[in-house]
This record gives C-alpha cells, sequence and structure tokens, in this order.
C-alpha cells in the first residue's frame, strides 16, 4: 500500500487541469480517464484524447523507495472528485491518495471517495511531447483568462471552428494574431515576449 499526502484544494486543481484533455470515446476506454504515473523522478497526472494531452507534475508528498508505476484513473472517478470542489474556508484540509494494488481511494474532511484502476496500458504520452533546446525558442507570455475567452469567442462563431492559426510578433511590441477558419480576427497583447 503507498499513500501520498496533499490538500484538497490542489487535489481538485490536479484533476481539474487535465480533465478536458480526457476522451470520451468509448472505444478507446484506456484515454478515458487520467494516467497516474510515477517515473522514478516526478509524479505526473496526464489526460489526452488523442488530439490534445495535459500533463501536470503534482506536488503530492510521496514515500521514500517508492517504485515506478502507471495507474488509469476512470473518467468517472476524476468527474466526481472534480464534483467536490473545496470551500475557501477549508484552505488546508489534507487529502490522503491511497493507492492499494488495482484500487486507489482519496480520504478527506469532505469526502472519501475509491475505484478501481481501468486494465489496460496508457499509451506512451512522453513520445509526443517535444525536446525542446530552450535558447532556440521565442517565448512568448501572454493573459491565459483572455486567450480562454479568445477560444470561447471562436466557438460562438458561425461555423464553429476548431482551430485556429496563431501568429506570433516579431517584435516584442507587436500583438499576437489568431485568425480562425471564417477569417475573423482575434488580438492579443502579449506581457512580455524573450
Amino acid at each position: 500500500m503507498t499513500e501520498f499526502t496533499t490538500t484538497s484544494k490542489e487535489l481538485y486543481k490536479n484533476f481539474k487541469a487535465v480533465s478536458f484533455a480526457m476522451s470520451g470515446e468509448k472505444t478507446r476506454f484506456y484515454l478515458c480517464g487520467a494516467c497516474l504515473d510515477y517515473d522514478g523522478e516526478d509524479l505526473k497526472l496526464t489526460a489526452t484524447d488523442g488530439n490534445r494531452l495535459h500533463s501536470i507534475k503534482l506536488n503530492w508528498s510521496k514515500p521514500d523507495n517508492l517504485q515506478p508505476f502507471q495507474h488509469i484513473i476512470p473518467a468517472k472517478f476524476v468527474k466526481d472528485l472534480i464534483r467536490c470542489k473545496p470551500k475557501k474556508s477549508n484552505d488546508d484540509d489534507g487529502a490522503c491518495v491511497t493507492i492499494d494494488g488495482d484500487n486507489m481511494a482519496v480520504n478527506s474532511i469532505i469526502f472519501s471517495y475509491a475505484t478501481r484502476f481501468v486494465d489496460g496500458t496508457y499509451p506512451d504520452y512522453t513520445r509526443v511531447i517535444p525536446t525542446i533546446n530552450i535558447e532556440e525558442v521565442h517565448t512568448v507570455r501572454l493573459n491565459t483568462g483572455y486567450l480562454a475567452e479568445i477560444g470561447k469567442a471562436v466557438a460562438l462563431m458561425e461555423g464553429g471552428c476548431e482551430n485556429v492559426i496563431l501568429q506570433l510578433p516579431k517584435d516584442n511590441r507587436d500583438p499576437i494574431l489568431i485568425n480562425d477558419c471564417e477569417g475573423n480576427i482575434f488580438v492579443q497583447m502579449p506581457m512580455s515576449i524573450k
């Protein structure tokens, strides 16, 4: 049996962050959930639907001498955890995540859930994450709230575009242009560019 400790707030944020990329396609059952993965160094939570991938490093306290593992947490369990959004007054209530064989339990003051892991192998998602030479990268810092609003605006347009073109400026004072398939243009001012 392995135990991890965190807070309810952190647990909520972690599962919410990857839930957007979980697949709903039942024929690919191994993608209908989130992968809890420990590679010997980092504890990660990852979800993908084949078109997008969200992977985050978890800051949960972990036991010494932890052996590498990979488990698929069912989508229903992830959604149930997200429904238990902690209240602001419960800032530091602890949450304990327990793994015992093919089972996982999450306990806090607010809730207690248990599930059985999905029987299957999660794809090797690390192969699609590009390795980047940081010195050759053109970094743009954006306000994520504004970027999310642009995504919502694109989705509302006639025709319902699913793809946009992101045009990065050559000069750090120029705006970033986002074009959708209907010719609509959205402008995002950079916070800073390096």
